[in-house]
């Protein structure tokens, strides 16, 4: 399960690095499906909370969460609140994964994100991308990480993953500023010049055992 937040393409000539990933791990014997808002998907769902597509072997599952990509602030916040309220009661009734990974900013991604793997009780990895959106890095997330009002959920949310991918070398030193010496190896740094085999392996590395035993059945 593939959760990402506003800024990323869907699948198409823009889309983004993680729907790739999504359809090497489809070709390797898993089932993917990724939950993102409706926003942008051409989907007419006529007051529903929730729309079901798919498109080159993936399951998208839309939300509807409108208000996301505003450049209003209010707005772009209510947006990501009830994305959010939405993933926590949406995707404990889809078919249960075995890995959930989800893409921050913002925060409240994350937490419902983190609240849904530890209600269906499978790993959480997270991919904190820096630079994304300037204003919500600001109010805490990566840019200016973390702020007091945030800081417990924020380091109890990194405790409870499984791994981190950082999108760059300052996101990845800000990440391990913030966990214990023994834990500074669930980091894992994108530099931005990896060749698409080489994230594929990245990500293959993140799997939980389970789930690569998968691939030799």
């Amino acid at each position: 399960m593939c959760i990402r937040d506003r800024h990323l393409a869907p699948p198409g000539p823009e889309e983004d690095r993680l729907i790739e990933i999504g359809r090497h791990w489809i070709r390797k014997g898993h089932k993917v499906t990724v939950i993102l808002p409706a926003d942008g998907m051409n989907l007419n769902l006529k007051g529903k909370n929730i729309g079901l597509t798919e498109k080159e072997c993936l399951v998208l599952v839309a939300l509807n969460a409108p208000g996301m990509s505003q450049d209003n602030q209010r707005e772009r916040i209510k947006g990501n609140r009830k994305f959010a309220r939405l993933l926590n009661s949406q995707g404990k009734m889809l078919p249960e994964p075995g890995l959930v990974l989800a893409v921050a900013p913002p925060l409240s991604t994350a937490l419902a994100a983190e609240e849904l793997s530890r209600s269906l009780k499978v790993p959480l990895v997270l991919e904190m991308r820096a630079g994304v959106d300037e204003e919500e890095a600001e109010r805490g997330f990566i840019a200016g990480l973390f702020a007091r009002s945030r800081l417990k959920k924020e380091e109890n949310l990194l405790a409870s993953v499984l791994a981190v991918v950082a999108d760059g070398k300052a996101a990845a030193a800000k990440v391990s500023g913030l966990l214990p010496e023994e834990a500074k190896n669930k980091v894992n740094v994108i530099a931005g010049q990896e060749s698409g085999e080489e994230l594929k392996a990245l990500y293959d590395c993140l799997l939980p055992v389970e789930e690569i035993n998968k691939e030799k059945m």
